[in-house]
Formats: structure tokens, C-alpha cells, sequence
């Protein structure tokens, strides 16, 4: 599974993850991606066949139905809880154990079109 880190996460998760043998790019590190809006960065995500991790629980469900009603599809969106993981460099480690452990256990086809709460 290739994961697309939102711009709330930190590129340490990215690089960490990485570090582990896994295929994960992080939004702070594609120009051509940071400021996207959220459906155009799951277009982005889908076109790159990434899901996307997000920590904006406010707009990127509502993302999700925009494209959804347009007849769109996306790679899949996993929403990170802010009170259950921290988003800063400080302690990155159980953020990172989640998604590794998700990326070693889930099938990305399991992913497509759905939302996936950590």
C-alpha cells in the first residue's frame, strides 16, 4: 500500500515509514501538490494510486461526498484522530506504528472509495 501524507502530518512519519521499506510521500515534499484543495488532492492521491492520510476531519469527509457525488473515486482516505495520535515531531512513534501496521495488513483494493478512521 503507497500512502500520501496530508500537510498536517509530519514529514518525520513520512520519512520514518519510509525508513521501514514503505512507499509513503508526504505533501510538504511536493510543490506541485501543497495547497491543493481536499478534492483535488484526492484526485492527486488516486491518480498516484496513494491513499491518503489525512488529520482534517472537518473538511476531508465532506471532500469525499463532493467527489463521490460527482461520480468520482478515490484511493481511499485514512482520518488520523487528533486525540489519539500526536501530529508533531515530538512523539511521531505510535502514528507511525499504526500506519505500518496498516500498511503490512490491509489490502489497498480494501481501501478504494472508503474512509478509514485511526
Amino acid at each position: 500500500m503507497k500512502l500520501l501524507l496530508d500537510e498536517h502530518l509530519s514529514l518525520v512519519v513520512a520519512e520514518q515509514l519510509r525508513g521501514q521499506g514503505h512507499d509513503v510521500v508526504c505533501v510538504a515534499e511536493l510543490p506541485e501538490v501543497r495547497g491543493l484543495d481536499d478534492p483535488s488532492l484526492l484526485s492527486y492521491a488516486r491518480a498516484q494510486a496513494r491513499v491518503l492520510v489525512s488529520a482534517d476531519r472537518g473538511s476531508m469527509p465532506a471532500a469525499v461526498e463532493v467527489v463521490h457525488a460527482a461520480g468520482g473515486r478515490h484511493a481511499g482516505v485514512v482520518l488520523v484522530a487528533r486525540e489519539r495520535f500526536t501530529l508533531s515531531r515530538r512523539n511521531p512513534g505510535p502514528l507511525i506504528a499504526a500506519l505500518a501496521h496498516l500498511i503490512e495488513t490491509r489490502d489497498p483494493v480494501d481501501l478504494v472509495d472508503a474512509v478509514l478512521w485511526l
